[in-house]
């Protein structure tokens, strides 16, 4: 019983981790071939399919509470990387 707590606390925590760094790379991603020269809107579109398939998923996966503070988290990630592609790309 504790080994499949330990486990359900170890899942949940790499959804958290997985779903932010994937919102942090999809944001950049948009972020990059908006303001590119040589444009590959699948890419852009791939990551940010995965993005929400994983955010979907721990949706389901997590408690009511925790998915909701994780999809807030996600899109704060997604929003940074954003913007700081875009401050860099100005630069």
């Amino acid at each position: 019983m504790i080994i499949i707590s330990l486990y359900k606390i170890f899942i949940s925590i790499l959804l958290i981790i997985f779903s932010v760094l994937f919102s942090v790379f999809s944001g950049s991603t948009f972020s990059y071939l908006r303001y590119s020269k040589e444009k590959n809107p699948l890419l852009s579109i791939f990551s940010t399919l995965m993005s929400f398939g994983i955010l979907l998923f721990a949706m389901f996966y997590l408690d009511f509470i925790v998915s909701i503070i994780t999809i807030l988290i996600a899109l704060i990630s997604f929003i940074s990387g954003y913007i700081y592609v875009y401050r860099t790309r100005k630069e």
